[in-house]
């Protein structure tokens, strides 16, 4: 098997930064460390706000590093202090303690769009890192939100119907408006399957607290003939004036 080398470089002054933007999970404040020493605080301060909505559902920090260690991949972390150590599942050399956020129950989307967020328990010293991916993809994610703010605010309150409504007094037509289908996929649906389904979204979704901007792409979708529409974590897409569920996973 050809052995894949992920190398993370970190520049150690930025550990020791005045100005220490934190991250909330399960009611505690981790500090954030960035890797790019070039980001405003302002601009630190509103990725820590949006790791906090990203990792709202998280019950513990522990649990938030169920993804595993970054030694899926092999990579070389620098440590406080100075000197680095090599994360790796297959040798000895490895520092436990760096870990990959789990995709159990949080809002960070999967694929390159979280790449580069890492957790860090070493010497019962807890925070988040951040390279310089990561931040990239926040600012692209950041640029693209603030195009679309009055859209990204209507996906938040779709949110919180979806998890506040009770839906066994809602009309037929008004269950029918949680999906975009085409015609064809809307008659093999039947009428008896739309309230289960919303009874199941409900169930399945944490708090509401946010919605996290690396969330949020644009997309060509077959279930609106195709167009380009904002879509939220694969399964949400705005058309229409409305937020409504994709086809995939669902059907």
């Amino acid at each position: 098997m050809k052995k894949m080398c992920y190398v993370i470089t970190f520049c150690l002054p930025f550990l020791g930064q005045a100005q220490t933007a934190e991250v909330q999970v399960a009611g505690s404040n981790y500090p954030v460390l960035f890797a790019d020493t070039n980001l405003s605080f302002a601009v630190r301060q509103r990725i820590a706000s949006d790791l906090t909505i990203a990792f709202s559902p998280a019950p513990s920090f522990e649990e938030a590093m169920g993804g595993g260690l970054v030694g899926s991949v092999e990579a070389s972390i620098p440590l406080p202090g100075g000197g680095t150590a090599v994360t790796s599942l297959n040798g000895r050399d490895y520092w436990d303690g760096v870990f990959k956020p789990s995709t159990l129950g949080l809002m960070l989307p999967d694929g390159e769009r979280r790449e580069g967020i890492f957790l860090v328990d070493y010497n019962n010293q807890k925070s988040l890192r951040l390279n310089k991916v990561a931040s990239s993809n926040y600012l692209h994610a950041f640029t693209l939100v603030d195009a679309h703010s009055n859209t990204v605010q209507k996906a938040l309150a779709f949110a919180t119907t979806l998890k506040n409504t009770d839906w066994d007094a809602q009309p037929l037509q008004v269950l029918k408006d949680l999906l975009h289908m085409t015609p064809g996929d809307r008659e093999e649906f039947p009428e008896d399957a739309y309230l289960g389904f919303a009874k199941d979204i409900q169930q399945a979704m944490p708090p509401v607290t946010g919605v996290s901007a690396l969330g949020f792409s644009l997309q060509k979708r077959p279930e609106v003939g195709g167009e380009e529409v904002l879509v939220y974590g694969g399964l949400l897409l705005f058309y229409d004036g409305r937020w409504g569920f994709g086809k995939f996973p669902f059907w």
